[in-house]
């Protein structure tokens, strides 16, 4: 039986896992985990910053798929954006402003692209 993951990060304190279903036992699943991902401090950290971190951690899949669904949606605000200041589509046709523009949105991208290369989820 293939193992079915729920693709859901769960957290207790200052764990943060996700279980898999491995199989079924009287009508119930059986879920066991996949990963563990334990924050642990030294003496020299509060524990408000191991809440911070536990919490980003926790976060860190929802936060993924926000950034790519950003990602697409300054990828379309650049193509519009060059669409709508030049005939040919290209930046040399385009007056100062204009350039000044494609390349803060394209610098933006540029932005977003490196903190998707970082997770693994661009390459």
């Amino acid at each position: 039986m293939a193992d079915k993951v729920k693709h859901e990060w769960l957290r207790s304190g200052f764990t943060i896992y996700e279980l898999v279903q491995t199989g079924w036992r009287k009508g119930e699943p059986i879920e066991q985990n996949r990963f563990t991902i334990s924050i642990q401090g030294t003496r020299f950290c509060e524990e408000a910053d191991l809440e911070k971190v536990a919490a980003l951690v926790h976060a860190a899949p929802a936060l993924l798929e926000a950034l790519k669904g950003a990602r697409a949606i300054v990828a379309e605000e650049l193509d519009c954006l060059i669409r709508s200041c030049s005939l040919d589509g290209t930046a040399a046709t385009l007056d100062a402003d204009a350039r000044d523009e494609v390349a803060r949105v394209q610098a933006s991208l540029d932005k977003i692209d490196a903190a998707l290369t970082l997770t693994g989820a661009r390459t």
